[in-house]
């Protein structure tokens, strides 16, 4: 089935009300490319407004979004605004609770930034500092 623009669609799926198409299993869905520089899976949100192209949803501590790279990036990321915008925390300070791992960045409500150097509950924390 084509969708007017030249291109072919292996699968078309509309719905106004939900999902176009839904895959469960193992692995809901399963995208592959053997073309260069071409995306397995690729999202775009078509909406003039604001929007977003792919939004993951984890389960209890997993991720809501997982990037691997077996020989390069496990992420890369651009944008015209900035290239990566955390969300700050509702407080100051570094996390005092909770299990973290080493290598987490957060920032909090005053916009400092902190990574986390050692596992533990809740970690040990270092604030990023800079030079002007």
């Amino acid at each position: 089935m084509g969708d007017g623009k030249g291109s072919a669609v292996g699968v078309l799926g509309r719905n106004s009300a939900g999902a176009g198409v839904e895959g469960q299993g193992k692995n809901g869905v399963i995208g592959k490319s053997s073309v260069t520089s071409q995306a397995a899976v690729c999202g775009q949100n078509i909406n003039s407004g604001q929007g977003y192209g792919v939004v993951g949803d984890g389960a209890g501590t997993g991720a809501g979004v997982l990037g691997r790279g077996s020989t390069g990036y496990g992420g890369q990321f651009s944008g015209n605004r900035a290239q990566l915008m955390l969300v700050p925390a509702s407080t100051v300070g570094k996390p005092t609770t909770g299990a973290h791992v080493k290598g987490e960045l957060y920032m909090d409500s005053a916009a400092t930034l902190f990574v986390c150097t050692v596992n533990g509950t809740p970690g040990t924390w270092r604030r990023v500092t800079t030079v002007a």
